[in-house]
C-alpha cells in the first residue's frame, strides 16, 4: 500500500498534571530527517522519540513539536526571583544591543508564556521526571505518529487512484500508437520501394537486394521494441502499485525508464498520429513523475 511522505496531525493528551500536544508533519525528502522541537526538561528521551519514529517511517523529513504545560502552573508555580531579574537584566541589554544595530523593537516581544513554562521558573527542571513519565511520554508520541501514518496512508490511497487513472490513459495511447505503427509500417515500404524505382527509372535494380535495403531502413524506423517494453514497464507499474512495500524510488525509476522509450518513439517517427500520441504519453509520464515525488 503506498504511503504519501507528506501529512499532517496533532494528538493531545494527559499524562498526570500534565496536557501534552504533538504536533507532527512530515515533507518529502530523499532520507529521513526528523527535527525535534521540545521542552529541554524532556530532552531525556530524544534518543527514544527518533527510534520510534524510525520505526514507523523510512523517508521523508518530520518536523515534530510538543507543547508541554503543567495544569496545575498557576496555583503551585514558583518564581525564582534572583534568576527573574538576572534574566530580565540580560533581556533590557539584549534589547538595546539590538536595537543600536538596527533591528525594530516589534521582533523583540518576549512572550511571558513561554518564560514562566521554562524550568527556570518551576520547580520541574527535568531531574524529577520518572521513568513511568518518561515512557507515557515516548507512548504518547508513538500514538501520534500512527496517527500519523494513517492519514499518509489515506493520501496514499488518492495517490494511487490517480496514477491508475493515468497508468490506464497511457495504455490506451500505447495501444492506439502500436495500431498506426502496424497500419503504416507495410505502407511505408511500398512507398519507399516505388520512391527509389521512381529516382532510378533507368537504372537496372536487383530486386532482392533493394527488397533487403527496404526492410533494413524499415527495421530501423521501427518502434514495436520500444512498445513492448513500454507494456513490459505498465506490468512493473501495476505491481508497485499494489505493493506493500516502499516503493517510490522503484516508480521514479521505471518513469525514467518509460520517458526515454517514449523519447525513442519520437525521435524514430515520421507519421504525424504516433508523435502527437507520444507527446502525449510524455505528459502523462511528467504528471506522474511529480506526484510519486510524494510517495514513500
Amino acid at each position: 500500500m503506498l504511503h504519501s511522505m507528506t501529512g499532517f496531525v496533532s494528538h493531545e493528551c494527559e499524562i498526570g498534571d500534565y496536557h501534552l500536544i504533538w504536533e507532527v508533519k512530515t515533507l518529502n525528502h530523499r532520507f529521513f530527517d526528523m527535527a525535534l522541537k521540545m521542552p529541554d526538561s524532556l530532552r531525556c528521551v530524544e534518543v527514544e522519540l527518533r527510534n520510534v519514529a524510525k520505526n514507523h517511517l523510512r523517508r521523508g523529513k518530520m518536523d515534530v513539536t510538543l507543547y508541554f504545560k503543567n495544569r496545575n502552573l498557576k496555583s503551585n508555580l514558583e518564581v525564582a526571583p534572583e534568576r527573574l531579574a538576572e534574566i530580565a537584566s540580560c533581556f533590557a541589554q539584549a534589547q538595546n544591543i539590538f536595537v543600536e544595530n538596527g533591528v525594530d523593537r516589534q521582533f523583540l516581544r518576549i512572550n511571558l508564556n513561554e518564560i514562566f513554562s521554562n524550568s527556570l521558573f518551576s520547580g520541574n527542571d527535568g531531574r524529577n521526571i520518572d521513568d513511568s513519565f518518561k515512557e507515557q511520554v515516548v507512548a504518547s508520541f508513538e500514538q501520534a505518529v500512527i496517527k500519523l501514518n494513517q492519514a499518509r496512508r489515506a493520501e496514499g490511497t488518492r495517490l494511487r487512484e490517480v496514477l491508475e487513472c493515468n497508468l490506464c490513459s497511457m495504455k490506451q495511447i500505447t495501444a492506439e500508437i502500436c495500431q498506426y505503427s502496424r497500419q503504416i509500417k507495410e505502407q511505408a515500404q511500398q512507398k519507399l520501394i516505388a520512391k527509389v524505382k521512381e529516382l532510378a527509372e533507368n537504372v537496372i535494380l536487383d530486386p532482392i537486394r533493394l527488397e533487403q535495403e527496404v526492410v533494413l531502413l524499415a527495421q530501423k524506423a521501427d518502434i514495436q521494441e520500444e512498445l513492448d517494453r513500454l507494456n513490459s514497464h505498465y506490468c512493473a507499474l501495476t505491481q508497485l502499485l499494489n505493493s506493500e512495500e516502499q516503493v517510490g524510488r522503484k516508480i521514479d525509476f521505471l518513469m525514467q525508464e518509460l520517458n526515454r522509450e517514449s523519447n525513442t518513439i519520437c525521435s524514430k517517427s515520421t507519421d504525424i498520429n504516433i508523435i502527437n500520441r507520444a507527446v502525449n504519453l510524455k505528459t502523462y509520464i511528467e504528471q506522474m513523475r511529480e506526484q510519486i515525488q510524494n510517495i514513500e
